[in-house]
């Protein structure tokens, strides 16, 4: 006899057995995915991989500009975009619509590229380099490479493996090259010169070296032919850089300059970098009545330029805390004037004084860090070393006169402040306040102003960042014709900014005029970082780093 189940009591236990399936297939799931990231954990992760556990965090980088790179490698190389693929790519974000990849005369648009990407596409052969902005819309290579960098010669790759160490803070072994690409500079500066340095004129052949690190964060170096010279690209949050500060260091040192000079990091630099001891927790700046840990702190004492201004910047070892020397509210301490400076400084106070045996005595001594081989007091035909100079201010005086002294760190190079701040050309006299022209917009370079003769007449010049000269001329009675306009390049835009940085700040509010009382134009002359004016009369007169700025001006406006 069969016995039958009713309709509902059979579909309850084949409901009961799917449920419990799925529980059993979900725990074997489970256990699979734990068994995977255990095989994972203990060895290195491929591209691939790496790939994917971005996309996995939400860092997905889009189709768009996957599909844009692949464009365009396929339209140079005739490699079907199909066999195309990202092996690695980072956020970053760009100083100017070419994303930093200016070709040469070309005008870019100065705008911040925000949540930009840096992309490493690859055929299995061949590596691609690409920045793009966060859609697609704008791609550039930036260096296409074999991937082995067999041609690499072993100088430069131990060269740029142990900078990227000291940056990095982490072992070479964690540290790998990524693109490896041959490239001839501009100069012998690798094409990243810095402020305060003249580099010769040659075509340096060399290498544009990626690193990657970690797995993850990548960099850029440049170096010559065998590597004894090494420069590190800028980053989005770092300048051009010849230092070998670890990078949060460096990064710390620029963020303060970035935020009391008000200007990105592309137009700061690192001039001057010296490890110290400091004396204490406040890293020998304590402020008035401030309790700090009495510990030796090891660090960094950092220089910074920018805006024709220099900062210097102490650090700890990691830049986790930083302070700035000379701020108002800070006060050196644990440093002592050495006894060769103050000697020296009151032998030069003696031989001043018109007292027999005057009775002299040091009052107050500060450590700078002075523009120039003068010490900030050069004088009109005298030439200076254009480099930061560290030295002392040092106040002397005999009880009813005071004293102030500059010198450089030994002593070996003195000078006296009242004596010598104006050059010795006493028809120098300054430029008042009420006096000054207006400041600059953020986007021009340079302005010149020229008034007088017998029309009257007022012409204005002014060099824009985008390499745009526009001259406009305003005759008596207010009203202006239209200007005209020319371009120059942005490399000599950035030429002239590099010439303004090493000569023209020293005559900031120095004004030159006449010595006759004939017709004459006056020139007013006003950079980011200063102005100063002189009669046309008097060009012969000037400073030979001023002529020497005027006459590029003139090959700039005239050309």
């Amino acid at each position: 006899m069969h016995y039958f189940r009713s309709p509902g009591a059979l579909r309850q236990r084949i409901f009961a057995t799917l449920i419990l399936t799925s529980f059993l297939s979900l725990g074997a799931g489970m256990s699979l995915v734990d068994a995977a990231s255990a095989a994972t954990a203990g060895r290195p992760q491929s591209a691939t991989e790496l790939v994917k556990q971005r996309q996995n965090r939400g860092d997905r980088l889009p189709n768009s500009v996957v599909n844009a790179i692949r464009r365009d490698i396929s339209r140079n190389t005739n490699i079907p975009r199909g066999q195309l693929r990202a092996v690695d790519y980072s956020r970053q974000s760009w100083p100017n619509s070419c994303l930093g990849l200016a070709k040469a005369g070309e005008a870019c648009a100065e705008i911040f590229i925000e949540n930009g990407w840096r992309v490493i596409m690859s055929n299995g052969k061949r590596q691609w380099v690409y920045r793009s902005d966060n859609r697609g819309d704008i791609v550039r290579a930036e260096s296409i490479t074999n991937p082995n960098n067999s041609n690499l010669p072993n100088s430069v790759k131990t060269a740029v493996l142990q900078l990227a160490s000291e940056h990095y803070r982490v072992p070479t072994s964690q540290i790998r090259i990524a693109t490896a690409q041959q490239e001839t500079w501009a100069d012998g500066c690798l094409g990243l010169p810095s402020p305060v340095e003249r580099c010769a004129g040659v075509l340096t052949p060399g290498w544009r070296v990626t690193v990657e690190v970690s797995g993850q964060q990548t960099n850029v170096y440049r170096t010559n032919n065998d590597g004894s010279q090494i420069r590190t690209d800028a980053t989005a949050d770092l300048p051009p850089r010849t230092d070998r500060l670890p990078n949060s260091v460096a990064r710390a040192a620029i963020a303060a300059a970035q935020r009391e000079l008000g200007v990105p990091p592309a137009q700061l630099y690192i001039l001057q970098t010296e490890q110290q001891q400091w004396p204490n927790g406040c890293l020998g700046l304590a402020r008035s009545g401030e309790g700090c840990t009495q510990a030796i702190v090891p660090g960094w004492r950092v220089t910074v330029n920018g805006n024709s201004q220099t900062l210097v910047y102490r650090t700890n070892k990691d830049g986790s805390a930083v302070m700035r020397e000379n701020a108002d509210d800070r006060l050196p301490s644990g440093e002592t004037l050495p006894d060769s400076v103050r000697q020296a400084v009151l032998q030069k106070a003696r031989s001043r004084s018109t007292l027999p045996n005057p009775d002299l005595q040091v009052v107050q001594s500060e450590q700078k860090q002075w523009t120039d081989g003068c010490l900030g007091l050069g004088g009109i035909s005298e030439l200076c070393l254009q480099a930061i100079v560290p030295g002392w201010r040092v106040t002397v005086t005999d009880g009813q006169q005071t004293q102030v002294y500059r010198t450089n760190n030994d002593g070996s190079t003195i000078r006296l402040e009242e004596a010598d701040a104006t050059p010795e050309n006493s028809d120098v006299v300054p430029i008042s306040d009420s006096e000054l022209p207006p400041p600059l917009p953020r986007n021009t370079v340079f302005r010149a102003i020229t008034t007088g003769g017998i029309a009257g007449q007022t012409v204005e010049t002014r060099l824009l960042a985008d390499g745009q000269v526009i001259q406009t001329l305003i005759v008596r009675n207010g009203s202006t014709v239209p200007p005209r306009i020319s371009r120059i390049s942005r490399q000599q835009v950035r030429q002239f900014q590099q010439l303004l940085r090493q000569q023209f700040s020293q005559f900031d509010r120095l004004s030159y005029p006449a010595s006759t009382g004939a017709d004459f134009f006056t020139i007013t002359l006003t950079s980011q970082g200063g102005t100063t004016r002189y009669a046309e009369t008097e060009i012969n007169r000037l400073p030979q780093p001023l002529q020497e700025v005027i006459q590029s001006w003139n090959r700039i406006t005239q050309g």
